[in-house]
């Protein structure tokens, strides 16, 4: 399992990720998240859903490069199609555990491990 993948297991441990589409949206509803995740294989409804959430609450989202099984692998769960990181600290080691620069959350620039969304998609 690559270190993305490994922290995402440890952000579950420490209770700062809301695991699954309809979590991860309630936490941006919340202004409880600080960044938004797809799998790379979620619905086109769940990755329409993640950025129209994003867009609303100034959330930035990210689509993934790992399949749905592999983020449920990581969260030991069977699948997951979306979560919302909840912690800023963890949002920006993951990011940069991506190859991600914080503030380019939001361009089209696809980085190692992730693809970035902006508000259109």
């Amino acid at each position: 399992m690559d270190d993305a993948l490994t922290l995402l297991g440890l952000m579950k441990k420490a209770g700062k990720l809301a695991i699954g589409a309809d979590n991860a949206f309630d936490a941006a509803a919340r202004g409880k998240a600080k960044l938004l995740i797809t799998a790379s294989d979620a619905s086109p409804r769940v990755q329409r859903q993640t950025a129209r959430a994003g867009g609303e609450t100034g959330t930035p989202y990210i689509s993934l490069v790992y399949t749905k099984g592999a983020l449920g692998a990581a969260l030991g769960q069977n699948e997951c199609a979306a979560a919302a990181i909840t912690d800023k600290g963890f949002s920006e080691s993951f990011r940069k555990k991506l190859g991600l620069p914080e503030d380019k959350a939001k361009n089209s620039a696809k980085p190692q491990g992730g693809r970035s969304k902006g508000g259109n998609s």
